[in-house]
């Protein structure tokens, strides 16, 4: 059996997590809670773009279909 070796290039072992991937995940929730803040303050917008585009994506979604039957 292989052992891993957790030793980088300066001869260090981390036994924990980078501070890249600790970033990566602060700036995941951070977007999830931006995100979230905005879907609930501008519902309303969102429900009115929603809605305006049912018809474009049908048409888009047919057009897909007919050139693909062909």
């Amino acid at each position: 059996m292989e052992e891993k070796c957790c030793q980088d290039k300066q001869g260090r072992c981390s036994g924990g997590i980078n501070l890249s991937v600790f970033f990566k995940y602060i700036l995941g929730l951070f977007l999830l809670v931006i995100g979230g803040w905005f879907i609930l303050e501008y519902w309303n917008q969102l429900v009115l773009i929603f809605q305006g585009s049912i018809g474009l994506f049908l048409i888009v979604s047919g057009a897909i279909i007919l050139a693909v039957a062909k």
